[in-house]
C-alpha cells in the first residue's frame, strides 16, 4: 500500500469517527460542527489531515460520556478539559472536540486565560474567539450544511486573511506565527486591518515559549506548497528583526549578479525553500536549512579588489544564527544539529566534483561522517535546491551534475542515506581473547580513520587477526 492510499485509508477511518460523534450528539439533541482546518481544506479541494468539532448543546458531562464511548480503545485525552476541549487520534489522524467558550484575558501570559464553557450560546456568538474569518467557518457533521457567521468562505475564495475580532486578536501573540502558516498553506495575504494587527503582535512573541513557535513552522514547511508565501509575510510583519537580524538582513545583502542573476539573497532563499520543498516534500530539517543556509552572508559578503561580490565562509558563518533561531523556535537538538551540518556543507558536493578524479571514497565516508545524523542524500537535496534557486527558468545551472555524481559514489558505499558503519565492533576484538579497555575505542576510531585514508577493509582485519595483542594492533593500524 502506498503512502497516498495509506492517508486515505487513515482521513476514512477518522471521518467516520467524525460522523459517529456526530449521529451521536445529535441523538443527544445537539449538534457537531467541523470548524478550522478541516472545512478549510474541504473547501480549498484538500483532504483534511485533522480534525477540529465543536458540540453544541450538550452539557459537558454529556459530551465526555460520548466522547469516552466513541474512544473506545483509543486514549482520549482530557488536559484541555477546563476550557472543555478533549483530543483523539485515530490511526494518526488527530480529531480535536470543544464546547463552545468565551476566553477571558487575565494576564499578559498566554495561560492567564478564564475560559467560560457555553454549551448553548449558539454559532455566531462561538465564532467570536476564533482568530481568523477562515477557521469560523462551521460545517454541520450530518447536513453538510455551512454557517459562515464571519464572512470567511468569502475571504477564502478571495486570498484574504482577515482577524475575527479587533478586540481580542491580541490576546495570544501567537497568531502572529500562525498568519505566516495559514498564509503559506492557502495562499493568503492580510488586509490592512489584519496587517497592522500582526504587527502589533510581534513584540510579544518574545515572551512565548519556545515550543509554541516549533508546530507552526512545521505546518508552513509541510503543508504548504509553496512556503515562501508564509516566510514573505513574515518579513512584511517584521518577524525576523526580532527572531533573526541575519535572517532579517539578507534583502539587503546583494550577491554577484553572474551566478546569482535572480537578484539579492532574500530572493535566492525564498527560491531555495521551495525547490527544497519540491524536491523532497516531507523534509522538514532540509526546508529549514533552506532558509537559513545563507545566513552567513550577512556577515561575510565583500566586494574583492576585482569589484566582484564574494561571501567565502559564510556556510561556517550561518551555523551559529541558524543554530539560534532554530532553538528560539523550540526546534530540539536533534534538528538542530541536521540543519547546522546541511548548512555548514551546502558548497561541498561542488568542492569535491571540482576535483571529483583525484577524490577517494575515504573523502565520500568523511563527509558522511561529518554530516551526520544529516545525510549526503539530504545535502544534495539542498545543494541541488540552491542551484535552481540560483538560475533563472531555463538557464543552465538547473544542472547539477556535483549532486548525482556524489550520490553515485555514496550509494556505491551504502552511505547515501546514513553515516559510515564501523567495520571493526567490540565484539570483533573480544573475539580476539582481549581484556575491553578504552583501547577498543581508540582501534575502531583508527580503523575508521585508515579507511578513511585510503586504506582497504581487509588490510584492518587482516591486522586485527594476526595482532598479538591490542596495543600493537592499534600502532599497526595508525601507520601510514
Amino acid at each position: 500500500m502506498s503512502h497516498n492510499d495509506r492517508g486515505r485509508k487513515n482521513t476514512t477511518s477518522a471521518a467516520q469517527i467524525v460522523h459517529d460523534i456526530g449521529r451521536r450528539v445529535a441523538d443527544q439533541g445537539g449538534d457537531a460542527y467541523l470548524v478550522g482546518g478541516a472545512v478549510i481544506s474541504e473547501l480549498s479541494g484538500r483532504v483534511p489531515d485533522n480534525y477540529d468539532l465543536e458540540l453544541h448543546g450538550l452539557e459537558q458531562t454529556t459530551v465526555e460520556t460520548i466522547l469516552g464511548d466513541v474512544a473506545g480503545h483509543e486514549p482520549l485525552r482530557m488536559e484541555g478539559r477546563s476550557y472543555g476541549v478533549y483530543r483523539l487520534t485515530v490511526e494518526g489522524i488527530d480529531i480535536e472536540c470543544s464546547l463552545p467558550r468565551r476566553d477571558s484575558k487575565t494576564g499578559p501570559r498566554h495561560p492567564d486565560v478564564t475560559a467560560s464553557i457555553d454549551p448553548f450560546m449558539g454559532v455566531a456568538a462561538a465564532a467570536q474567539r476564533r482568530d481568523f474569518t477562515i477557521g469560523a467557518i462551521y460545517k454541520h457533521v450530518l447536513t453538510g450544511q455551512i454557517e459562515d457567521p464571519t464572512g470567511g468562505r468569502r475571504d477564502l475564495a478571495e486570498h484574504v486573511l482577515r482577524a475575527v475580532d479587533d478586540r481580542t486578536f491580541a490576546d495570544d501573540p501567537l497568531r502572529a506565527v500562525r498568519a505566516v502558516q495559514l498564509a503559506g498553506r492557502y495562499d493568503l495575504q492580510p488586509d490592512l486591518r489584519t496587517l497592522a494587527l500582526l504587527r502589533s503582535l510581534v513584540p510579544e512573541t518574545v515572551h512565548l515559549p519556545p515550543e509554541r513557535f516549533a508546530p507552526e513552522w512545521r505546518k508552513l514547511f509541510l503543508k504548504s506548497e509553496h512556503p515562501s508565501i508564509g516566510l514573505r509575510l513574515a518579513k512584511t510583519m517584521g518577524l525576523y528583526r526580532i527572531w533573526s537580524p541575519e535572517l532579517d538582513a539578507l534583502d539587503h545583502i546583494e550577491q554577484d549578479p553572474e551566478y546569482h542573476p535572480e537578484g539579492d539573497v532574500w530572493t535566492h532563499t525564498l527560491l531555495v525553500v521551495d525547490e527544497a520543498k519540491t524536491r523532497s516534500p516531507q523534509e522538514l530539517e532540509v526546508h529549514l536549512a533552506a532558509l537559513l543556509h545563507d545566513t552567513g552572508k550577512s556577515t561575510t559578503t565583500r566586494t574583492d579588489e576585482r569589484g566582484r561580490i564574494i561571501a567565502y565562509g559564510h556556510e561556517q558563518a550561518g551555523c551559529e544564527p541558524a543554530q539560534r533561531f532554530l532553538e528560539r523556535q523550540g526546534f530540539g537538538a536533534d534538528s538542530v544539529s541536521v540543519v547546522t551540518a546541511l548548512i555548514r556543507e551546502h558548497m561541498t558536493p561542488h568542492t569535491l566534483y571540482r576535483e571529483k578524479d583525484m577524490v577517494h571514497d575515504g573523502a565520500i565516508r568523511r563527509l558522511a561522517r561529518r554530516l551526520s545524523p544529516a545525510t549526503i542524500d539530504q545535502l544534495c537535496v539542498l545543494a541541488s535546491a540552491d542551484i535552481a534557486g540560483s538560475s533563472l527558468p531555463g538557464g543552465s545551472r538547473f544542472d547539477f551534475p556535483s549532486g548525482d555524481w556524489l550520490r553515485d559514489r555514496a550509494r556505491a558505499l551504502k552511505i547515501e542515506h546514513q553515516a559510515p558503519i564501523p567495520i571493526i565492533h567490540g565484539r570483533d576484538l573480544l573475539a580476539r581473547g582481549w581484556k575491553p579497555g578504552p583501547i577498543f575505542g581508540q582501534i575502531i576510531t583508527a580503523a575508521e580513520l585508515a579507511i578513511e585514508n585510503g586504506r582497504t577493509e581487509t588490510e584492518i582485519k587482516d591486522i586485527i587477526a594476526d595482532s598479538p595483542d591490542p596495543d600493537f594492533a592499534l600502532s599497526a593500524i595508525q601507520k601510514e
